[in-house]
């Protein structure tokens, strides 16, 4: 990972890998035992993020089944006939690695809209030049990281009729660190505190199960 004070300049589109994250909403009346198996059974799906639907209560109550993230997302089509449509929705991101310790067994994503008055480039700068090496630099929280990845949306993508201009992706080894890190002292005080400077919070948070396609 870049050190702090070390944080390059935001790369342009070419020079970043831009994904494709599709946020998936069964249809009313499917099973989500038969959405996942559906799911899973796609040959199109590299990467599939299975929402909890039932986390720690610290969490929202989820708005999506499953994110797949790819660099072509294909499955939303495959699914078609299983989708709520007006709520599944396509968004393009580029990928800005923070932290790389390898991957966690637990992983947390979250959507960002950013703050009113606060334009998409300059959400983009804060978030990768401030906020990055802040987050690095508070120790009893970032330690407990695996990884830690940001995807800036494409600028004016909304999902749900609702802006969206970042899409988080954190690793840990166990729920309890994951409570360690996002219910501390030092994530709820220095870290959100910088996060208000530039999110609209209260974000959107979910707790996934990752599965890497064949």
């Amino acid at each position: 990972a870049a050190r702090a004070g070390q944080r390059p300049t935001l790369a342009s589109e070419g020079e970043r890998e831009t994904r494709e994250f599709a946020l998936l909403r069964r249809r009313p009346g499917v099973a989500r035992e038969a959405f996942v198996a559906r799911w899973r059974a796609s040959s199109a799906a590299s990467l599939r993020n299975v929402v909890d639907p039932a986390p720690p209560t610290a969490f929202p109550p989820p708005a999506f089944d499953g994110i797949e993230i790819s660099t072509q997302a294909r499955s939303a089509g495959l699914l078609a006939d299983i989708l709520d449509q007006e709520a599944t929705t396509l968004v393009r991101a580029r990928a800005f690695p923070v932290i790389d310790r390898g991957l966690g067994p637990v992983k947390f994503m979250s959507l960002l809209r950013r703050k009113e008055g606060t334009t998409p480039e300059a959400f983009s700068e804060y978030w990768f030049r401030r906020h990055a090496p802040l987050v690095e630099s508070v120790v009893e929280v970032s330690k407990h990281f695996r990884g830690y990845v940001q995807n800036h949306c494409v600028p004016g993508t909304r999902i749900g009729g609702s802006p969206v201009d970042g899409i988080v992706e954190i690793w840990f080894d166990s729920i309890d660190d994951l409570q360690a890190a996002m219910f501390s002292t030092n994530y709820l005080g220095e870290l959100r505190a910088d996060e208000e400077r530039f999110v609209a919070l209260p974000n959107r948070r979910m707790l996934v199960a990752e599965e890497r396609g064949d």
